[in-house]
């Protein structure tokens, strides 16, 4: 069979729907593909469908945030319908599984890690504590210890999720806590106090996201224009990070505030005059206008972090692409005025590049990944 064979064949390929290949790739099987998924929603969500319909015969009447609300409500029925006409169902679930399997990791690195060890216990206060020891003592404490086996700082982290939410559950369980459940969660959280306070902690558990917590600073970002604040040097359209695994990316999403519900998403649309940052110790502080113009396309950026948060990675990735259909070479290969329009002008913003590359990267991992961007 020739390569000329092959690609005849693959044209002719039919999907989900009665849908064909070529159809991807012509205006009029997009449109038929658009009619299909309108069927489909009517069907299905016969009040959502209208919605849609009737945003796009009078779009002058709806605001951004209305407008991101519907695009956002439309998100599971997308993921659906791209899961049946590709037929990667059950690749898809397990993608949008990830944010759901992610949860313990966050609840216990904003209610334990930073409410509980880090606010809880001064970087004064850990001076003076032996981190290698109390980790070899957590690790025997581990069901699932590996014995001899070095930990690597993500295996380690992975395990204090699990032990941590088990010594939470057994001393809610009923009465007092038992003493020893009362000392391994001291224990914990003396630890967590290290590894987020200390160099050493925080040398320890680089490659870790659960000590990682946003840091104060005195001032706005000044990135130079071929830098990021992480200090990935650009080259070009070279990718200089590859997003890292789908549990940082989420961990960014996780950590924007959502704000284009309030319409203040300056990651967007930039910062303006003085404005009341969120921060830990919220105060006004004068905005550079001409360097916090936000991302140069406007992309919906809070709608599609929250889309990843909500397990719905194929609507994070469309909601990009609504403003910046060419994301494959955006992410970390060029942007920074997204994330130097963050909110968070007082604390480490969001590493807006990172999710975004990792968005586009999750897609493209999936079957067929790239006629779902294409």
């Amino acid at each position: 069979m020739t390569a000329e064979t092959v690609a005849v064949d693959d044209a002719n390929q039919v999907l989900g729907f009665g849908i064909s290949f070529r159809d991807l790739y012509r205006a009029g099987g997009l449109a038929r593909i658009d009619e299909t998924f309108i069927r489909q929603l009517r069907a299905k969500v016969p009040v959502l469908a209208e919605r849609l319909l009737a945003a796009r015969s009078q779009p002058q009447d709806l605001s951004r945030a209305a407008e991101a609300e519907l695009l956002l409500a439309l998100g599971p029925a997308l993921e659906r319908f791209i899961g049946t006409l590709f037929c990667i169902s059950e690749a898809c679930a397990e993608l949008a599984e990830t944010a759901n399997a992610a949860e313990p990791f966050f609840r216990i690195k904003w209610k334990f890690v930073r409410r509980q060890a880090a606010l809880g216990i001064s970087p004064d206060e850990v001076q003076g504590l032996d981190g290698s020891a109390l980790r070899s003592q957590l690790q025997g404490w581990f069901e699932r210890s590996n014995g001899a086996t070095p930990w690597a700082a993500e295996a380690f982290e992975a395990e204090f999720v699990r032990a941590v939410t088990a010594w939470q559950a057994e001393g809610h369980s009923g009465g007092d806590p038992v003493e020893p459940t009362i000392q391994k969660l001291e224990a914990a959280r003396r630890y967590a106090a290290w590894a987020v306070h200390t160099e050493a902690g925080q040398r320890w558990h680089a490659n870790g996201r659960l000590f990682r917590l946003p840091r104060p600073r005195s001032a706005p970002p000044d990135l130079a224009h071929d830098q990021t604040e992480t200090g990935h040097a650009r080259d070009g359209f070279d990718l200089t990070d590859d997003g890292g695994p789908a549990l940082a990316a989420l961990d960014e999403a996780r950590y924007c505030l959502h704000c284009h519900k309030q319409g203040n998403d300056s990651c967007a649309h930039g910062l303006q005059g003085s404005k009341v940052m969120p921060d830990v110790a919220p105060r006004v502080v004068p905005i550079r206008s001409d360097s916090l113009s936000g991302c140069p396309l406007e992309e919906r950026i809070s709608e599609f972090l929250f889309a990843r948060t909500q397990g719905l990675p194929v609507t994070a990735l469309a909601l990009i692409m609504i403003e910046n259909p060419f994301c494959a070479a955006t992410g970390h290969r060029i942007c920074n005025d997204c994330s130097k329009a963050c909110v968070f002008q007082q604390q480490t913003p969001v590493d807006i590049p990172r999710a975004e590359t990792r968005t586009l990267r999750d897609v493209l991992e999936l079957p067929w990944g790239f006629e779902i961007y294409s």
